[in-house]
């Protein structure tokens, strides 16, 4: 008996290398290789256009302060005018504006502590 011809020895390992490298490519291709999992077969839809919802906040802002006079306790009060939105006209109370309270007296001497 002969041992076989090295030509055709590297001839049949290229041809059982490319059989198996068609079938892995053939089975890749179709979504069916255990190692990438099942290819998700899904239709491609356009998403539907998302609804936006805009909400106007209207934020209004009534400071009021109560200042002591000589009279007795005087109530203070303003208003911060709101945003104005198209179509509407926004007016603003007039601010009512006081002389400023004496000053407080000052304070007695200052608070001594001892040191260790």
């Amino acid at each position: 008996m002969t041992s076989p011809r090295p030509i055709a020895t590297i001839a049949a390992a290229v041809a059982v290398f490319v059989a198996v490298l068609v079938l892995l490519a053939w089975q890749v291709r179709s979504g069916r290789d255990p190692a990438l999992g099942a290819a998700k077969q899904t239709a491609r839809v356009a998403p539907a256009p998302r609804r936006v919802l805009v909400k106007k906040v209207v934020r209004r802002v009534i400071v009021t302060k109560v200042v002591q006079t000589d009279d007795g306790p005087v109530l203070v009060a303003s208003t911060a005018p709101a945003p104005a939105s198209s179509g509407t006209r926004v007016q603003s109370a007039p601010a009512v504006v006081y002389s400023a309270p004496a000053p407080a007296p000052a304070p007695a001497a200052p608070v001594v502590t001892k040191t260790s």
